[in-house]
């Protein structure tokens, strides 16, 4: 079974636990599935310096820097695919019905050299979620924004509660209007992070089937892919990833795996 079903919205269809099950059965993430969809319009990893803020990214916490870094992941994390390294996905892919068409794209020697071919899987893979697959713009709101819908007195009520400054203040971190002169409409993410202090999650089967010392190593497998927490702090000039006061929202600050900072 996917994780990234499309018959859902390209999230994990199993929702009997809060996070999504590997391939090797009863282990389980500390994280849920996210969906692919509408990633397109999200930029490369960087620290935007005029808003103090990182921007960007994949996961929750951006740990991937494109969506062909994010690629790479997941078929060599031990609580997702579980390959053992880039060759034993190359070697599968080599075997598998579709290698030709692969050969066709990138030329006959595309998975001879298994670091340049785990280097073009990732690659294929993200060029088919920037497909419109991944950003059909069918939801009401896109309509509504058309002039192909309309909204209800209820719906009216609830757009002025969330958009306004004294009141919901949403869309301060969820913009909810066209921007570009109209060109991108709304995704509802400014793509910045925030560390909303959720608690742990005790059903979570990552944090309470296994053992610490496992639940370490795996962490650390994540945390040593991403290289998030000391070498990004440092691109900011030491400083913790602060909100901005400007829009009204709480300083705030993430570093690594769901660890807040020392501000």
């Amino acid at each position: 079974m996917s994780c990234h079903d499309p018959k859902v919205f390209f999230t994990d269809p199993d929702n009997k636990e809060p996070t999504s099950e590997g391939i090797i059965e009863g282990r389980f993430g500390p994280r849920n599935a996210p969906t692919l969809m509408y990633n397109l319009p999200t930029p490369p990893f960087h620290f935007d310096k005029a808003e103090g803020l990182f921007k960007g990214g994949q996961f929750v916490d951006g740990r991937a820097r494109t969506t062909v870094d994010q690629a790479k992941g997941p078929p060599l994390s031990p609580i997702e695919m579980n390959n053992q390294n880039a060759l034993e996905v190359v070697e599968k892919v080599r075997s598998a019905s579709y290698a030709n068409l692969f050969r066709r794209v990138y030329g006959n020697a595309a998975l001879d050299n298994p670091a340049k071919a785990y280097n073009r899987i990732a690659e294929a893979i993200a060029a088919f979620e920037r497909t419109p697959v991944f950003t059909p713009m069918t939801s009401k709101y896109d309509y509504y924004l058309q002039g192909k819908a309309n909204f209800t007195a209820q719906e009216r009520r609830g757009r002025l509660v969330f958009e306004a400054e004294d009141k919901g203040n949403c869309a301060a971190c969820h913009p909810s209007r066209p921007d570009n002169n109209g060109a991108q409409r709304p995704l509802f993410t400014d793509f910045t992070y925030d560390n909303l202090g959720v608690p742990k999650n005790r059903p979570i089967p990552f944090i309470n089937r296994l053992s610490s010392s496992i639940r370490w190593a795996m962490a650390m497998w994540i945390e040593d892919w991403a290289t998030m927490c000391s070498c990004r702090a440092k691109m900011a000039s030491s400083k913790c990833r602060r909100s901005a006061i400007s829009r009204k929202r709480r300083p705030t600050c993430t570093m690594g795996i769901s660890k807040p900072c020392a501000a």
